[in-house]
């Protein structure tokens, strides 16, 4: 893939609009247009990904299933979130284009609560953008629906409400059936772990990785589970650094992760500390491994939260300095390299299309 400079445009001009009207909003004394500035943030961001078109990768293998439901009256993989938008716009030869768009009404509408809540809206959405959720929150639409009802579910987990919360994790599993493995997650809350401890567990991770220990030990330990771990390995694709951006991902994953293990005593909500580093250990681990990585991501999508707190603490602006400096660069980078792999480029809209009889050869490899 190579760069796009016209689509970076496109996703810095919605970063910025986005964030701009959450910034405006946040200092109105005036509750109704603080709220109108919310809205129109929250609309910059819904026609933008719900206004795309084939952009991500599984963008064409969503359609097919869409037109496969429609066919047949089932689809490949059944979830019962998904598969009743198709229900309900089967017979619009445009379904797709409306299933897509209420997906990312759902997905954004839980991530706006929780970041209103934290009061850290314009600094989210920043970092919705430059950390990656949006990008593959336009490719994995299932699974990212999930993922924003388990970041607004994490309230339940801070209070000790595990009712409450496990309800919040089988909605999840109405778009993503992956989503049942966060009932483990609400144990997060009980580890102990000094910040000398994670930094241990992150760099011992990255180091592991490098030599190829994970690739070797998660397959011996993976087999060991009857069916399942033949199933998952054998759609395991294995990625060594050179092959990986030259391990610039991974890397810079790292360098965010243990800006969090050097703050963790400062930060006002450790437990979403707690959940962003475990995900970003499990996420160095399974590198290679498309499952694993996949639950990884449920923790580790959490940055959207951690990282605006880490700005909001003044007694660690160097750091939070060097945070969003390094991440836009890194942003711009993917972009104008090419480096991005969930086929975030070339963006295009629905407004410019065929959008009833797609041509499929245009879509993202």
């Amino acid at each position: 893939m190579t760069g796009d400079i016209s689509s970076l445009l496109w996703y810095l001009g919605a970063m910025l609009f986005a964030s701009m009207f959450a910034y405006i909003g946040n200092h109105e004394r005036s509750v109704f247009k603080r709220k109108c500035y919310i809205v129109l943030s929250f609309l910059v961001i819904i026609l933008f990904c719900g206004c795309r078109f084939f952009v991500g990768n599984d963008y064409a293998n969503y359609t097919y299933a869409f037109q496969s439901y429609k066919n047949n009256g089932y689809s490949a993989v059944y979830e019962p979130g998904f598969d009743f938008l198709y229900y309900v716009f089967a017979d619009n030869p445009c379904g797709y284009i409306y299933v897509f768009f209420i997906a990312t009404i759902v997905t954004y509408y839980f991530i706006f609560k929780t970041l209103v809540r934290e009061d850290c809206l314009s600094w989210g959405i920043y970092f919705t953008f430059a950390l990656g959720f949006l990008i593959c929150a336009n490719d994995q639409i299932r699974q990212c629906t999930a993922i924003s009802i388990f970041i607004y579910s994490i309230k339940f987990i801070e209070r000790g409400e595990f009712i409450k919360y496990l309800c919040c994790v089988l909605g999840a599993c109405l778009f993503h059936y992956s989503a049942i493995v966060l009932i483990g997650a609400y144990f997060i809350r009980f580890i102990k772990f000094s910040r000398f401890v994670w930094g241990v567990l992150i760099i011992s991770a990255y180091f592991l990785y490098l030599i190829g220990f994970w690739q070797e030990y998660v397959v011996r330990l993976m087999l060991v589970i009857p069916h399942y771990g033949e199933l998952a390995v054998s759609s395991m694709r294995f990625l060594q650094a050179a092959e990986t951006s030259s391990g610039l991902g991974i890397l810079f994953k790292v360098c965010l992760a243990l800006s969090i293990v050097i703050t963790y005593n400062k930060l006002q909500k450790p437990l979403l500390a707690k959940i962003y580093l475990c995900g970003s250990f499990l996420g160095i681990v399974s590198v290679g491994f498309l499952l694993l990585e996949r639950v990884s991501f449920y923790m580790l999508y959490t940055n959207i939260l951690v990282f605006p707190l880490l700005i909001k603490n003044r007694k660690v602006k160097i750091i939070s300095t060097a945070v969003i400096t390094v991440s836009f660069l890194y942003y711009v980078l993917q972009f104008y390299f090419g480096l991005e792999k969930h086929g975030a480029v070339p963006y295009r809209t629905i407004f410019f299309e065929n959008v009833v009889m797609p041509n499929y050869s245009l879509g993202n490899d």
